[in-house]
């Protein structure tokens, strides 16, 4: 129903369009009209088609015959009308005639059914061709061989991952074939056939791919794609059939069907679901529609794996379920839920990862690829990226070697292609164009795919997390009885970096006795504290394993590491007190401390004060309640001693705690403590009576504690005072050797000095406590008793005679007793003052008769001796020491020098300085005789001057200094009447002249020991010896005191440094002339052979015809040969102490000729001494019992030997292998910038192959030659199920060791305020998005929030204004805390550790530093800059438009244009170098075309196998083909039809020198035809009788 005429209909909205009726006359007219429309448009594009094709057909046959004419070398110019030159009118024209590039031709299309390979290619490929260069740009070349040019596409790695789309998309089941080419359109064809023929309703007959499959392993390669073409299309429809294209487009299909495959009545081989992990309820689901097969990556080509769907019901049911109870759950709280169930829940491809291994007798290891995000990759590409990047290779250079693999083989086939187009031209098959090779990225044509560098990271992490559970079960099934311990700060600087800034400190491996690496982690500082966590699960490890513990332990910092692994280790604690039980009973001090009675606490009263006000009242109480006659405290300070994570002290805190001791009048010891730490000074009375000479400050190095007492409260008056000068300030150490209690002051101990005097044992237990807040009992008790046993100490040393004094002239009186000691002179031991030689009475300065067969050493021609000021006459009354020398004396025959025994109890005279106070005591030790072979003469047994310490080297004014005024050489005759006469030969020889020649003979001697030196030396060392007690063996100025032999304890450690760092603790200059012999000395004094083996090994040296000196010269200079089959032992303390002093001794001083410098400086000296300490201390000898070597193994099991047939060793001892190990990580990781979680892999792939190595260098059995050490866990299981036999005896399968918490390269952070703080940041925060590598950094350390480095200006400016707010004294680890709460990932804000506060704040300060320097320098900036803006070049935009003017015309005036203007302007070009043109950056440039007489003459050469040139035609038939090969040689023109075919003399065009002839170009003659019927030249009847003009 309408509304109206005309109108819409009732109920049509606006825009209802009527339909208007026609006719029958009018719909055929209309029907006529259009036709004839069609037919004209029709009629139109056939001739334009025409045309196009028809000019298309004139270019190609151009195309050709330049071609043709660039083999045979004819060159031709095409006409303009030409449609190559129509072609180049807008392009770019380069004339070269001389260019020899070859054009990029096109080949025509033969049917595919012929099998040729360029008959293969057929119109449905043509359509292909132009897909990447389509829209490049042309250039044409006016060479008459090139027709055009096309420009490929360039070969780069395309194929990448992206994290964020995997993460978007939640699954890998998606293809990127986005673009229908050849190899998408074919691997589609695949699946569709495979899907037919594997449905339930198809025909088996019609199985011929399936049966194909099975023929081929399950794979149909690129040789069959015609065959595979040609059945398929068989049974398709037209438009679904396939057009077969040239082979080299296609790709091998794996297909990857294993219920298929393997088929079985109960479908054993049916897939796995991934998440329940059973096949039970599995079956196929369906082909994907959306990709037909997922391409993978080989060495040289890709190829596809075609697979399918298949479903768990049980999966099923239970998703199902879960929805319909939230679904019933949301209906009875009356809310609408819509849930939509998602297949791939309980769907999976037949490739899963999880299907694959769950698949039975391992047949999932048949699927060759690994598969990644929309791709994969081939398992032999899995392999050669581990090789390389364990070889040291970046990610980046492993790609471009396989784009280099991918696309040689994609030249490879376009040579074929060529050379295949290139044999149909010479057979003049070819009638039509050929197509042209498609790019290598053409993605319609060959789709050559070669992955980045990102992915192939990506396929590494992924191959790693599936095989990091037993790479971590390799490491910790190796047991470990000894760990070798380093830390590499190099390593940490190129791995792990996060925006830029490495993440960890340094990174620590341990190695066990085999020196396979046990421990490995990255630590973030280098405190002790950051290894605690690794340490801990090694411990419940080896616990929970049942493995061995740990009894031995090398590091490079002994004595810093000490403490705190034999706390973290138990077993190292046990094993060491073991030890020291063993030292203990040795020695026969075992357990003599252990009995000693403490002081008694109670016996003593103490006061602790921490205002001032009150020690002002306590100081006035104890000086008032002081006994007057006995004005001595007991003195000593504690304080904060600051340590580094490795233990070494860096520095110390203020004076904490002062404590005094003193008697009262009732003789009763009390003690006061005062607390310091809060004071800014001392109370007046306190400083005062610390400034107070009249009171004694004893102490065990108390001038110490007052030096810093003096210091920290800034006493002035204290501080300009030298402490140790002080005659009251005594250091009980000092004073406790001069009584002879200890040998070396510097080892007086208040723990040794109490049990040696006071024989009481002392606690410092609480020595290093904190002493900055309250104290403790504990800490009062022991301040008070530091202080009380100190005063205890003083007074029972006060009660002994110093036995250092000696007796001065004016003290000595005739008939006084005295004792005869060393002197205390230039050259004598301290040790030696408290000895006793003899006791004699003093007679007086008359002159002495020398003893029979003696006489005096100045010349010997004198009988008595006259005393002068510094001596005396004595006469012996007993003998202690009958070899104690007399200086001055010797014996007339032999010139031998003189001792006691020989001058026997009768008068000499002796320095005054020999002469001490009587003591009668039998207590006093003897003073030990000198070697007999030490001819230098002084007093008592002294050493010479090169031994001698410069600190006991002080002269003695009255003994040393030249008193030429006292000579005497009267005779007898001006002797006194009262004396007898004597002969005329006798005379009076003074004392000091044969006195003062001691000093230059002494100083002979460079090093001072001698052979009976060594001698004793050796019998007190292994015998005990006392005779050898005193004497001064070693000593050298530059280093401490010597201890006596029977003083050195033989202690031996667990805890061991490494002896090669110990060498090289004392830097020597590199290019001293003794330094090679200094460390090859040191060497042998480390390190001691096998003495047996090294006679065996000379001996066959000997054999083998070398004579001594050159076996000396191979002991020298290759000492390898020597090590690599000889065991060596470090010795026990008493014997490595002296070897290496030794050493230290002769070569410290050495001078080197040219630079006449020593081979030690003062700290080389300094570290020397640090090295005899920590000898002392046992850290470099070897434990008794301990097994430091083992032999070397050969590939084939057997012990390696030399050429002399010597078995070849190894050893463990120290931290070489390590730092090794460390050395060799370096390099290869230096060249890989990569985050935390590569690092993790990467060090874990390096670790696994090292312990592989070690282990089949070093353990038997482990000989397999490659590291998937998985595949041989399981071949050895199967192997003795199924043989029962052993395959690999001694293997240790790490797969069934059980999982243990211990992890490797990122440990968990243990900072409990710290992850608390981030913890409440990240509630605040809520959601935030952290990249894949610092969410794996998080959940490694066990942190909401990763701890970042500075890195960025937010974080800069944050810190700078967090520091400018910030008040009082710096504390990183508040400012830590305090920092978490701006934290915010997403502005570039990111927590911190405390390590990165203090390296920020470092930061920090040295740029306010540089900014001040900067605000200074500003004037002087200013400057700068106008002087930079002044003094610059010339800029000429356009030289011919610069006119320069000359001075005398100045730029404001214009000049007329007059003739004398303008010459009186003249233009100047500028000087060179004050001026520079601008210059646009250049495009990059083409390779620039050769000149001619850079190519060569040859048709071709031949390179790699390959002929490159115009090959000769071949024979035809038994003759042979002529040419001219002058111009076979010149691009081969006229070489057929040239004369010179016969002799080069003949050649037409070139000389014999190839030099090209002028050929001059010939006319042709005109014929003359004459008229047949009048014979006239010219008439028209030439062309027939009947047009003759002149007819007869």
């Amino acid at each position: 129903m309408t509304g109206g005429k005309g109108g819409r209909p009732a109920g049509k909205k606006n825009g209802y369009r009527s339909v208007r009726k026609q006719n029958t006359a009018q719909k055929k007219r209309q029907a006529q009209r259009c036709a004839a429309t069609k037919a004209k448009n029709k009629k139109e594009k056939e001739q334009q088609k025409a045309a196009e094709e028809g000019a298309n057909k004139e270019k190609k046959k151009a195309e050709r015959r330049a071609v043709h004419m660039k083999f045979f070398g004819q060159q031709t110019q095409p006409s303009s009308g030409d449609p190559v030159s129509a072609a180049a009118t807008n392009t770019t024209t380069i004339t070269n005639d001389t260019t020899t590039a070859a054009a990029t031709v096109a080949v025509d299309t033969m049917s595919a059914e012929s099998g040729d390979p360029v008959a293969a290619t057929t119109a449905a490929a043509i359509n292909y061709d132009r897909t990447a260069a389509a829209d490049d740009d042309v250039v044409i070349i006016n060479n008459p061989a090139i027709i055009g040019v096309v420009n490929a596409a360039d070969a780069t790695a395309e194929l990448d991952y992206n994290h964020e789309e995997a993460q978007m998309k939640g699954s890998d089941d998606f293809d990127d074939d986005t673009i229908p080419g050849i190899q998408q359109q074919y691997v589609a064809a695949v699946q569709r056939q495979v899907q037919s023929e594997v449905s339930k309703d198809s025909n088996i007959n019609n199985h011929w791919l399936l049966q194909h499959l099975k023929q081929n392993d399950w794979w149909l390669r690129k040789e069959n794609y015609l065959w595979f073409i040609k059945n398929y299309n068989k049974t398709r429809e037209k438009e679904d059939q396939l057009d077969a294209a040239y082979k080299a487009y296609y790709r091998d299909v794996n297909v990857w069907l294993p219920d298929v495959r393997w088929k079985t009545p109960d479908n054993r081989f049916m897939p796995c679901c991934p998440t329940c992990k059973t096949s039970t309820r599995v079956g196929p689901h369906c082909f994907r529609d959306n990709h037909a097969g997922r391409v993978i990556v080989g060495q040289t080509e890709t190829y596809y794996t075609v697979s399918r769907r298949y479903i768990c019901h049980e999966c099923e049911g239970q998703t199902k379920q879960a929805k319909e109870q939230f679904e019933a759950a949301a209906k009875e709280k009356n809310l609408i839920a819509n849930v939509e169930l998602d297949d791939s829940k309980y769907t999976f491809m037949g490739w899963d990862q999880t299907s694959l291994t769950l698949l039975p007798y391992n047949k999932g290891s048949k699927f060759p690829a690994f598969l990644t995000w929309r791709a994969g990759v081939d398992k032999t590409i899995i392999t050669t990226l581990r090789q390389d990047v364990a070889g040291g290779k970046g990610f980046d250079r492993i790609s471009k070697d396989l784009l280099e693999h991918h696309t040689e083989k994609y030249t490879d086939w376009h040579l074929e292609y060529e050379y295949s187009i290139k044999e149909r031209l010479d057979g003049g098959l070819v009638t039509e164009e050929h197509q042209i090779f498609g790019d290598f990225r053409n993605a319609k044509l060959y789709r050559g795919l070669v992955p980045t560098g990102a992915y192939l990271q990506h396929v590494y992490l992924l191959y790693h997390d599936s095989i990091r559970t037993h790479l971590i079960k390799e490491v910790k099934k190796r047991v470990a009885t000894s760990l070798c311990w380093d830390v590499s700060y190099k390593e940490a600087k190129h791995v792990s970096r996060v925006r830029g800034q490495p993440v960890f400190k340094g990174l620590v491996t341990a190695m066990n006795e085999f020196g396979e690496i046990r421990i490995q982690f990255h630590v973030y500082t280098d405190s002790h504290e950051q290894m605690t966590a690794a340490l801990e699960a090694f411990k419940r490890t080896t616990e929970s394993l049942g493995q061995p513990p740990v009894k031995y332990f090398w590091t490079d910092n002994p004595i810093g590491d000490r403490g705190y692994f034999l706390e973290q280790i138990p077993s190292l604690r046990d094993n060491q007190d073991a030890l020291n039980a063993m030292c203990n009973e040795e020695s026969g001090d075992a357990s003599n401390a252990a009995n000693l009675p403490m002081y008694d606490y109670k016996s003593i009263e103490v006061h602790v004060e921490d205002k001032q006000k009150e020690c002002t009242r306590k100081i006035t109480a104890m000086l008032a309640d002081m006994n007057i006659n006995d004005r001595t405290i007991g003195l000593d300070a504690e304080w904060n001693v600051e340590k580094d994570g490795r233990g070494q002290e860096t520095g110390c805190s203020k004076v904490m705690v002062i404590q005094m001791a003193y008697r009262d009048k009732q003789n009763k010891m009390i003690v006061l403590i005062f607390k310091t730490g809060k004071w800014g000074g001392l109370p007046n009375n306190l400083t005062k009576l610390f400034l107070d000479n009249s009171y004694k400050f004893v102490g065990v190095n108390v001038s110490a504690d007052l030096k810093k007492i003096a210091r920290d409260f800034d006493i002035r008056s204290m501080k300009k005072v030298d402490q140790k000068k002080r005659a009251n300030v005594i250091n009980l150490g000092l004073f406790a050797r001069k009584r002879d209690v200890i040998e070396n002051a510097k080892y007086g101990s208040m723990t040794l000095l109490a049990k040696l005097v006071l024989g009481i044992k002392v606690d410092k237990s609480q020595q290093e406590s904190d002493w900055s807040g309250d104290l403790n009992s504990e800490q009062i008790q022991y301040a008070a008793l530091d202080a009380a046993i100190s005063l205890e100490l003083y007074e029972k040393l006060a009660t002994m005679p110093d036995l250092t004094s000696r007796l001065t002239e004016e003290e000595l009186t005739a008939g006084m007793k005295v004792d005869l000691a060393p002197q205390a002179g230039q050259y004598s031991l301290v040790a030696l003052l408290n000895t006793r030689a003899a006791t004699a009475t003093v007679i007086g300065r008359k002159p002495c008769l020398c003893p029979e067969g003696i006489v005096p050493k100045g010349n010997g021609k004198g009988t008595k001796v006259k005393p002068c000021a510094n001596s005396y006459v004595v006469k012996v009354d007993t003998i202690y020491a009958t070899g104690f020398i007399i200086p001055g004396y010797k014996k007339k025959d032999t010139n031998e020098i003189v001792s006691l025994e020989d001058i026997g109890l009768k008068e000499i005279v002796v320095p005054i300085a020999m002469l001490r106070n009587h003591i009668a005591s039998d207590a006093i030790r003897a003073t030990p005789a000198p070697a007999e072979s030490q001819d230098t003469e002084c007093a008592g047994p002294t050493p010479p001057a090169s031994e001698a310490s410069p600190a006991k080297r002080v002269p003695d004014k009255r003994l040393r200094q030249p008193l030429s005024e006292d000579f005497d050489y009267s005779d007898s005759r001006k002797e006194p009447a009262a004396e007898p006469s004597v002969a005329e030969d006798e005379q009076y020889i003074d004392y000091d002249e044969f006195i003062t020649t001691i000093v230059e003979e002494s100083k002979s001697d460079t090093f001072g020991l001698t052979s009976q030196d060594i001698s004793m030396l050796k019998a007190a060392i292994f015998e005990a010896e006392e005779a050898q007690n005193g004497k001064p063996v070693l000593s050298c100025n530059k280093l401490d005191d010597a201890p006596l032999p029977q003083h050195i304890k033989n202690l031996f450690s667990v805890i061991l440094g490494d002896i090669y760092h110990a060498m090289n603790r004392a830097k020597v200059p590199v290019k001293h002339e003794a330094k090679k012999a200094y460390f090859h000395a040191l060497r042998n004094a480390f390190l001691i052979w096998n003495p047996k083996k090294v006679e065996q090994f000379e001996s066959k040296m000997r054999d083998d015809g070398m004579d001594d000196k050159e076996i000396e010269a191979i002991k020298y200079f290759k000492p390898h040969l020597y090590d690599e089959c000889i065991e060596r032992h470090a010795p026990a303390p008493r014997i490595l102490y002296y070897r290496v002093r030794a050493v230290f001794a002769l070569f410290g001083n050495m001078l080197d000729s040219k630079t006449k410098k020593p081979l030690f400086n003062d700290e080389a000296w300094k570290k020397a001494n640090q090295v005899l300490k920590e000898i002392l201390a046992g850290v470099y000898s070897d434990p008794p019992d301990v097994i430091l070597y083992s032999k070397k193994m050969s590939s084939n099991g057997r012990v390696m030997k030399n050429k002399y047939g010597m078995e070849l060793v190894e050893c463990f001892r120290g931290t070489n292998r390590v730092e090794a190990y460390h050395k060799k990580l370096h390099p290869i990781i230096k060249s890989k910038n990569c985050g935390v979680q590569m690092a993790a892999a990467l060090l874990a792939e390096l670790r696994h192959r090292h312990n592989q190595m070690i282990s089949e260098q070093r353990r038997a059995g482990h000989k397999i030659g490659h590291f998937s050490l998985h595949k041989i866990d399981q071949l050895q299981e199967l192997y003795l199920e199924n043989h029962g036999r052993v395959l690999y005896p001694g293997w240790d399968s790490a797969s069934a060791y059980k999982q243990t918490e211990e992890s490797f390269d990122t440990i968990a952070l243990h900072h409990s305020a710290l992850q608390d703080e981030l913890k409440a940041r990240r509630d605040e925060l809520g959601d935030v998005k952290l990249t894949k590598d610092l969410q794996y950094m998080c959940d490694a350390m066990g942190v909401p929030l990763p701890l970042l480095p500075f890195a960025g200006e937010a974080e800069d400016q944050l810190f700078a204004k967090l520091m400018l707010e910030h008040k009082g004294k710096f504390d990183d680890e508040k400012f830590a805390l305090h920092w978490c709460k701006h934290v915010d990932p997403e502005k570039g804000i990111h927590a911190k550790l405390p390590c990165h506060i203090r390296a920020q704040d470092a930061k920090f300060d040295r740029n306010q530093r540089i900014r001040a320097t900067m605000e200074k320098a500003r004037s002087g900036k200013e400057t700068l800059d106008e002087l930079h803006s002044k003094i610059v070049p010339t800029i000429l935009e356009d030289e011919s438009a610069i006119d320069i003017q000359e001075d005398d015309s100045p730029a404001s005036t214009p000049s007329p244009p007059s003739t004398t203007a303008a010459t009186s302007r003249k233009r100047k070009t500028p000087p060179v170098g004050l001026s520079r043109t601008l210059q646009e950056p250049t495009h990059p440039r083409h390779f620039p075309i050769p000149p001619p007489q850079a190519m060569h003459n040859a048709p071709y050469v031949q390179h790699g196998g390959m002929l490159i040139g115009t090959v000769p035609p071949p024979k035809q038939g038994h003759g042979k083909i002529k040419l001219c090969t002058l111009c076979w040689r010149n691009e081969g023109a006229n070489a057929f039809n040239c004369p010179g075919r016969g002799s080069h003399n003949h050649c037409r065009y070139f000389y014999t020198n190839n030099e090209r002839k002028f050929v001059a170009p010939q006319k042709t003659k005109a014929k003359t035809r004459r008229c047949k019927n009048c014979g006239v030249i010219g008439c028209k009847g030439v062309g027939g009788h009947k047009y003759c003009t002149n007819k007869k």
